[in-house]
């Protein structure tokens, strides 16, 4: 198999200021930093829950998946990101398989982090699958 472990949910918000003060003021939980990060279509934020985190995203531009997703079905709970060892190999393995899979991409290329690919939601019973490869792996 080659999903290891999940590492987050991404939550649409409309202000990611009231869904950040939400997860730590109000849930109690820790911000794993202080910054809001621009990340395409959107700005997101990232809270600590165990091993794993919820990322908070605000969209910033209406024709990004993630604004679409705001206008169509509201503030909730977007995407599951599961952590593999070998994104390459997985697309791979899940296209041979019928499932259609975009093609891995670094979410900011001018600073390190995971590289990642969405399952189409088609292939995916509805739902938004992003794979994930952290840098280190």
């Amino acid at each position: 198999m080659f999903i290891k472990s999940y590492s987050h949910v991404g939550h649409i918000v409309k202000d990611i200021n009231k869904g950040i003060d939400l997860y730590t003021r109000i849930y109690g939980l820790k911000a794993r930093s202080s910054d809001i990060m621009m990340i395409p279509g959107g700005k997101a934020f990232m809270i600590s829950v165990g091993n794993n985190a919820i990322e908070l995203i605000e969209p910033t531009d209406s024709e990004h998946r993630v604004g679409k997703f705001l206008s169509n079905h509201g503030e909730g709970l977007f995407h599951l990101s599961c952590k593999v060892d070998d994104i390459d190999l997985a697309v791979k393995s899940l296209r041979e398989k019928g499932v259609s899979v975009e093609d891995p991409r670094f979410i900011l290329p001018s600073r390190p982090g995971p590289e990642i690919a969405f399952l189409d939601p088609e292939s995916a019973c509805g739902a938004y699958i992003e794979l994930a490869q952290e840098p280190d792996d």
